[in-house]
């Protein structure tokens, strides 16, 4: 199969890329700004028509997007012009093209006001910018094109040197700090890129098309999450404290909780992700293997 990419430079890719080249597809990697890969920007939408013209993939991986929250919230209409037109675009093309289309979404766009995990079936209701575009674009993807896959994903866990979500940032503050504030009042689904990947191109490759959540079992707030890295690291000098989510600056409103679960795959018998614990220790484990643990885990650095 020829499988497009956007946003191939980002960490879900860094893990999807390579499962597809093993499985012997032809893989067109894309992105805004990657000398080492087709130059592509969603928002241009006569661009990105050519380029679908030009190359005729069978599948397009969506995974183009502007992910930061907090410049999210500060720029709407850039965020947008990304996160919703980008969709519509990358869809319109794949219509002219004759590509299936599966498109990476989120747990935020839920209000959080749920006692328990969101299923599929659960209303939307986005409290921010993030949300709220990213749910714009499963519409356009909806409205545009029958052949088509949504997989919301939670808190990316993921990347190695591309990591820049939490594990990453935790990581990165260990390095030259012994006390860390963690939310301890947000929850949501941990989601490991390969975890996700493998199962994603599970249900692709079987044709069942249409809305899915995808995550690890199970649910915690970042507090959990960096417990679990610290006690990892065994770096018994490190205090975690527990804040309140009032209590962290952030322009942006989050969800209570975003804990999804896989209700259509567990219907299916398809649900194989393992639960974030394991999933959070085998990237650990990982990330030890390559060595890009050693500073921290010695604690070298640390005031």
């Amino acid at each position: 199969m020829k499988y497009l990419i956007t946003g191939a430079n980002g960490m879900l890719a860094s893990a999807l890329c390579p499962i597809l080249t093993e499985r012997g597809n032809e893989v067109i990697s894309t992105d805004i700004n990657a000398p080492e890969m087709n130059a592509l920007d969603v928002r241009d939408s006569e661009g990105v028509m050519s380029f679908f013209r030009k190359n005729r993939p069978e599948v397009v991986m969506h995974l183009a997007a502007a992910t930061d929250m907090d410049m999210c919230q500060k720029n709407p209409e850039d965020t947008y012009a990304i996160n919703a037109r980008g969709v519509r675009n990358v869809a319109c093309a794949c219509k002219e093209v004759s590509a299936e289309m599966v498109y990476v979404s989120t747990g935020a766009v839920f209000d959080g006001k749920k006692d328990g995990p969101y299923i599929e079936s659960d209303r939307t209701n986005p409290l921010n910018i993030y949300g709220e575009t990213k749910l714009a674009g499963e519409h356009f993807l909806q409205d545009i094109l029958k052949k088509h896959y949504i997989f919301r994903a939670g808190w990316i866990i993921g990347g190695f040197e591309k990591d820049i979500k939490f594990v990453g940032k935790t990581l990165e503050l260990l390095r030259t700090r012994k006390e860390l504030n963690m939310v301890s009042d947000r929850f949501g689904s941990p989601t490991c890129v390969e975890d996700f990947s493998r199962n994603m191109l599970k249900i692709v490759e079987a044709g069942l098309y249409g809305l899915y959540h995808l995550v690890n079992k199970g649910g915690c707030s970042r507090y959990d999450m960096a417990k679990k890295i610290v006690n990892f690291l065994g770096r018994d000098d490190i205090k975690i404290t527990p804040i309140r989510n009032i209590d962290y600056p952030s322009v942006t409103p989050r969800a209570r909780t975003e804990i999804m679960t896989n209700h259509k795959l567990q219907e299916a018998g398809m649900d194989d992700m393992v639960s974030w614990e394991k999933a959070l220790h085998n990237y650990l484990e990982k990330l030890k293997s390559k060595k890009l643990l050693d500073r921290v885990m010695l604690g070298d650095g640390v005031a």
